[in-house]
This record gives structure tokens, C-alpha cells and sequence, in this order.
């Protein structure tokens, strides 16, 4: 099922958990089309879906099965009367068979484009997590670490790995719901001064399930106190149209 057309303004956000029962976001489809007007309410007039890829804890989360559900909910929305764009891709976990199982499954790019959003949980930077940002660089994506402010390094390592990451090409997004203390307070610290320094080239809302979505919006507003209007549209509306190819009215 073809989207509705896309309106010329509006935000995207490019990471969520809207797709149904998948992952640890939205459990039901209820849950999924009660976010989707919540999102509307700020906003929003579409969301790129990036259920969890990991082979250990989610098999069955494939870029054809992510696209499916993508189609499933496309038709729910429309059957419900409710004008939303919706685009399949993947947050990837970083484990060290991650590549061996892309090259298997394929690679959960964010809509058409070459994006790849990738997440990782630990106390150190392994080597395994520099070959894959490696190959997929050296094979043309766009990777892109989600919500570094959250990672587990000590800020002594963080700080240099970012600085690494970054000058090879790796972009970061920063979460909502860690701007608004959601996260907690380091979190929180740490995305104001990424913010600050402007080291975020995306900010998404990382979005749950429809009791999880206030933090996010919580942050929405202290972003706009932060950085103003029209640096929060460079965030949520413009740089997310241009990092998924799209042209006004596509």
C-alpha cells in the first residue's frame, strides 16, 4: 500500500518503535495508532520505523519482515482514517556477529537511503564495533549512533570516541527523552553539551509505547528553548528530508 503524499513541511522522526509487537516498543496495534496521533499533535507527519535488529534477541526483526509490518501498519493507518507517512528501517545493535548476519539478512538502511542507525551498550569500545562501522563506510552507508549521550562508557572514553567515530564520517543522534532528564541525569548532561556543541546531526524521539511519549515530548519543548525554532526544524524536519532523499511532496 502506497503512503499518503507527504506534505511539504512537517517533522520526521527517524527512530521510533511504532511497529506492533516486534520489539520493546509498541505492544499492540492500539498502542502503535495512539502514538501516531500523539505524534501528529507536535508535529509530526512521519516516522521512520527502526524496531531492534539483533540476531540473539530479536531473529525474526530481517529488513524484508521490518518492511512488512511497515506495509501492515500503512494500511491500519489508512483503514483508520489517519494521514502518516511511514518509512521501514532498523536500529542495529552492535554484537560481533553483526556483519557476518547482514551479509546473510541484508542491511536495515532508513527508508531508500544509505542510513544506517546503529546502537551500543557497554563499558568499552570493542574492536568489533570499529570493523563494523568499517565496512559499512568502505561499502558506502551512512552510519549513524543513536543516542551516544546513553552509551556506558566513562566520560574519559566517550569523549575521544566520539571524536574518532565523527571524523570518519559516523553521524550521532541525540534522544529526546534524554534532554528532558528522562534518561537521567547524566544523560541528560551529556546531550545538552553535544547539543551545545553541536555535534548531533539528528534529534529523534527514540518513541515507545504511548505512556513513554510525554518525556519525549517534555524535550521537545526544552529543545526549542535550548536552540530555538528554526534550529529544532533543521533537526526534526530538514536534515531528516535530506538524509531520506525526499523532495517536497514526494
Amino acid at each position: 500500500m502506497e503512503s499518503p503524499s507527504l506534505p511539504e513541511t512537517g517533522r520526521i522522526d527517524l527512530h521510533s518503535h511504532l511497529l506492533p509487537g516486534i520489539d520493546d516498543g509498541c505492544r499492540s496495534l492500539d498502542d502503535s495508532l495512539e502514538c501516531v496521533r500523539q505524534l501528529r499533535e507536535q508535529g509530526y507527519i512521519g516516522s521512520v520505523c527502526t524496531p531492534h535488529v539483533f540476531l540473539t534477541l530479536f531473529p525474526d526483526n530481517t529488513p524484508e519482515n521490518i518492511a512488512r509490518g511497515v506495509e501492515m501498519l500503512r494500511g491500519e493507518l489508512a483503514a483508520a482514517g489517519i494521514d502518516y507517512h511511514l518509512w521501514p528501517g532498523g536500529e542495529l545493535r552492535i554484537a560481533p556477529q553483526t556483519i557476518e548476519w547482514l551479509e546473510s539478512v541484508g542491511v536495515p538502511t532508513l527508508g531508500e537511503s544509505r542510513a544506517v542507525l546503529f546502537d551500543f551498550w557497554g563499558q568499552d569500545w570493542p574492536p568489533y564495533a570499529d570493523f563494523l562501522c568499517d565496512w559499512l563506510l568502505e561499502r558506502g552507508y551512512q552510519p549513524i549512533l543513536a543516542h551516544p549521550e546513553r552509551m556506558g562508557l566513562p566520560l574519559p572514553l566517550l569523549t575521544p570516541l566520539l571524536d574518532d567515530l565523527q571524523s570518519r564520517g559516523v553521524l550521532l543522534q541525540g534522544n529526546l527523552n534524554s534532554i528532558s532528564g528522562g534518561e537521567g541525569p547524566q544523560a541528560r548532561q551529556i546531550a545538552l553539551e553535544l547539543l551545545k556543541d553541536g555535534r548531533y546531526h539528528l534529534i529523534a524521539s527514540d518513541m515507545h509505547r504511548p505512556n513513554k511519549l510525554a518525556g519525549r515530548f517534555a524535550g521537545l519543548q526544552m529543545l526549542e528553548e535550548q536552540i530555538g525554532s528554526e534550529q529544532v526544524r533543521e533537526y526534526l524536519e530538514l536534515r531528516p528530508r535530506r538524509l531520506l532523499g525526499l523532495e517536497p511532496g514526494k
